[in-house]
């Protein structure tokens, strides 16, 4: 399983590995992060995920202003609108999306690498979820299935995952990945997955090993109660993390997602 940390603005050089989630908001404001994820767009072997920051403002910001910041990184990927546990309103906002971005893909012709679609289905239940993955899938055939962090404490561990796989298992013509929008931080689980869905699971993304390496309360990832992502996260400094709690909390994402918790 591939691993997207998302650290704050200074540290990108120092702990980006070669696949990227970035977010469409923070990149229109913030000068540095676009000119990074312009590189990496670019860059031999890198994937870079344009993320429609639903998970942090409760709905995807304006599509319009996704498609204006991919028209300057030319992302490999990118998240269709979504609003969180709503599956009606997903459903309308995603296909709107998708009908904004067929004439955006045709300017894409020159360029030599894919742009993919992905989906995050909502609901608020498992019923929801399903009936909205298969609006989704049956409008519009998306590359990937991103999985919201959200749903693994109201479903229960994997169930989404292992609906999909279901969903989607008996169709060979069909064979979107699976992605997962973020991480509660529980490195067995997360283990658990690399070694039981290796070949549907693509990648993950999380900020936590960052913000749990603060000073003022640094803790290791398999510690502790689980903590917010602080208001002003993609501003913080160098100096405001414990650097060897942030490399072993890097180091514990990488290896779990990799399925290695064993030899740790």
């Amino acid at each position: 399983m591939k691993v997207a940390p998302i650290p704050p603005t200074e540290l990108l050089r120092e702990f980006s590995t070669r696949y990227h989630l970035c977010l469409a908001h923070i990149l229109h404001s913030d000068a540095q992060q676009l000119a990074y994820y312009q590189g990496r767009a670019v860059a031999y072997d890198n994937y870079v995920i344009l993320d429609n920051g639903a998970y942090e403002c409760g709905r995807s910001v304006p599509f319009e202003l996704v498609l204006e910041v991919a028209s300057k990184v030319f992302p490999q990927e990118i998240v269709l609108p979504d609003v969180l546990l709503d599956s009606k309103e997903t459903i309308l906002t995603a296909c709107e999306g998708h009908k904004l971005i067929r004439n955006f893909r045709h300017e894409w012709v020159f360029i030599d690498h894919p742009m993919n679609l992905m989906v995050a289905p909502q609901g608020k239940n498992l019923t929801e979820w399903l009936r909205c993955m298969d609006a989704l899938i049956n409008a519009m055939k998306p590359d990937t299935i991103g999985i919201p962090v959200v749903y693994e404490k109201m479903m229960g561990r994997g169930v989404l995952i292992r609906e999909v796989i279901k969903y989607i298992g008996g169709d060979k013509f069909y064979q979107p990945e699976i992605h997962l929008l973020g991480w509660d931080g529980d490195l067995y689980k997360l283990n658990c997955y690399a070694r039981d869905f290796p070949h549907w699971i693509r990648g993950i993304d999380s900020a936590k090993p960052f913000y749990y390496s603060l000073k003022r309360n640094p803790m290791l990832l398999d510690q502790g109660p689980v903590r917010p992502r602080p208001d002003n996260y993609f501003d913080l400094q160098e100096k405001d993390f414990e650097p060897d709690v942030l490399k072993q909390n890097v180091h514990l994402f990488e290896a779990t997602a990799s399925g290695s918790l064993a030899y740790l």
